[in-house]
């Protein structure tokens, strides 16, 4: 049997079971105790999953050769004793997904998928990690989706807050973690930075970081059990993980500054009270820089603009605030708080 197996790859770069039914006659057991032999003695190797299972010989040429034309992979992960980095390690050696690009573009996708796949594995309580990746000439993909609580849900649940836009106003804000012994909070934060798209979908909603065009944006959506996460990065960006963490890092590398857009508090039309403003400012004395981005908001109130920028700036002396795409609207606001 092994001879005929041979005999099939020398003329052909890859086969199936099938292939060797249909001209054989013998059993899809048979041959498949066969083939599994024959990976077990590095002979022959197995590519790709269920109906698209190929298997290919195992020389170095044509394993090379095979792979340099794969650019996509898909993945069920069953979430025991998993790892990460492992999982990446299985991609980039079973297509050529990073192949012939720059390193900054390597270095943020191995950054950015450690970080989402990390996160899947140790907060989601999932037993299955679903994981898509792709490239094509134009960008860069991976979907992660899990099948556990949902991190919007997790979130509310472990830091007690009262509603999951409450929680997907902190999780924006870098720093909030629900295992703080072992995580920062800065995994979604830097890679949400990073993307040019970045999308999670959990518990009803969809929260989208649109880099391209300097905005993010909350709308409710078909309820996603558990959670599904896509990061999209242009094949030919300049962006580097080095320029990132520099412009939220001080000198010793702490993460101390954050960004927090405006619009994402919104509960009415006009941002005017002082219960409003102290949603913002939650959690931030962690920081020692805040940029507060006011794109898209026409008009702040008097309290607003007084809590945040005469009440708590004064309790919190040590820190700057810094607001910027302001119009003359809410600058004045600003100005007549300070």
């Amino acid at each position: 049997m092994e001879k005929i197996i041979f005999n099939f790859l020398d003329k052909k770069e890859t086969i199936s079971v099938n292939d060797i039914v249909s001209e054989t006659g013998f059993t899809r057991a048979y041959i498949h105790r066969k083939l599994t032999e024959l990976i077990a003695e590095g002979k022959v190797i197995k590519t790709g999953k269920g109906k698209n299972t190929k298997y290919l010989k195992s020389d170095s040429k044509r394993i090379k050769k095979f792979f340099s034309k794969v650019h996509s992979f898909k993945r069920r992960y069953i979430n025991v004793n998993l790892k990460e980095d492992e999982c990446l390690n299985e991609i980039v050696s079973q297509t050529a997904i990073l192949s012939k690009l720059h390193d900054n573009i390597k270095t943020i996708f191995e950054y950015a998928f450690t970080e989402i796949m990390n996160n899947a594995i140790e907060h989601s309580n999932a037993r299955y990690i679903n994981v898509l990746t792709e490239r094509t000439k134009e960008q860069l993909r991976f979907e992660i989706k899990d099948n556990g609580i949902g991190i919007f849900n997790n979130l509310k649940h472990k830091l007690r807050l009262k509603s999951i836009m409450d929680a997907i106003q902190n999780l924006t804000k870098g720093k909030f973690t629900t295992d703080p012994k072992r995580h920062t909070g800065e995994g979604i934060f830097f890679t949400s930075k990073i993307a040019d798209i970045f999308i999670i979908k959990s518990y009803g909603k969809t929260l989208t970081f649109n880099n391209l065009l300097n905005d993010v944006s909350i709308k409710n959506s078909k309820n996603v059990k558990g959670t599904f996460i896509t990061f999209v990065l242009s094949a030919d960006s300049n962006k580097t993980l080095n320029e990132l963490f520099k412009f939220y890092t001080d000198d010793s590398a702490k993460f101390n500054k954050s960004k927090i857009w405006i619009k994402l508090f919104e509960q009415n039309k006009h941002f005017i009270s002082r219960s409003e403003a102290k949603r913002v400012l939650n959690g931030l004395e962690k920081f020692d820089v805040i940029i507060l981005d006011f794109k898209n908001i026409n008009e702040i109130g008097q309290g607003f603009a007084d809590e945040i920028f005469r009440v708590w700036q004064s309790s919190h002396p040590q820190i700057k605030i810094m607001p910027m795409n302001a119009n003359e609207n809410v600058m004045f606001m600003i100005n007549r708080a300070i």
